[in-house]
């Protein structure tokens, strides 16, 4: 349970920057995710698997982000490789799914409505965070 209190504080944080000033602190996610490493190995309460499928999924975005150039930005492949580390990778995986489902609900409907088009640059950590908080609460603080 401390971990998904972390994971929401970590992206409300980066949330708040995204919104504010368009920037993700990739030191804030960077230092989070070698703390969660060192702390689960500690505490021995997650698997290496489930850690490193985590780690995986964020090296996997930043991949994309290279190869898009940045329109999957940098800073949102550092929250990936974050929650990736904080939750492990059976936690990660559920939050992305939801986070690009309302992702692209939010963006579909202002599309239709006509207040952005597909050029439009529209922050991606604020779903995470919602999609966190949701499936934190769908789980019942058991992952």
């Amino acid at each position: 349970m401390i971990f998904i209190i972390w994971t929401t504080i970590i992206l409300g944080i980066c949330t708040y920057t995204d919104l504010k000033g368009k920037y993700i602190y990739t030191w804030i996610c960077g230092l989070n995710a070698i703390a969660a490493i060192i702390v689960h190995v500690v505490l021995k309460d997650i698997s290496i698997k489930n850690m490193g499928l985590g780690i995986l999924v964020g090296v996997i975005a930043f991949i994309v982000s290279i190869l898009t150039k940045e329109k999957f930005g940098r800073g949102d492949a550092w929250m990936i490789v974050a929650v990736g580390t904080l939750e492990g990778g059976s936690f990660l995986l559920p939050v992305l799914i939801w986070t690009f489902i309302i992702f692209n609900i939010y963006a579909i409907s202002g599309m239709s409505l006509k207040y952005f088009n597909l050029k439009s640059k529209l922050p991606l950590v604020p779903f995470a965070f919602i999609a966190n908080v949701l499936v934190a609460f769908l789980a019942g603080g058991k992952l």
